[in-house]
């Protein structure tokens, strides 16, 4: 049951990322919603995927 839960959880938070422009434009995961482009040459590229994987997980807990 648990993994069912949290199966459900992880396709809700793939889904925003892709869906919303509020986490990336037109939900390209290289964009930033203010246009930025995340190649891995600006600090904190990485860091923002993680982090709004993180705090999207959060809400569905």
């Amino acid at each position: 049951m648990k993994f069912k839960k949290a199966d459900a959880q992880l396709y809700d938070v793939i889904n925003q990322l892709v869906t919303s422009d509020k986490y990336y434009l037109n939900g390209d995961l290289g964009i930033k919603p203010d246009g930025t482009i995340i190649d891995g040459t600006h600090t904190g590229d990485y860091t923002y995927f993680c982090n709004t994987i993180a705090d999207l997980v959060d809400q569905k807990a």
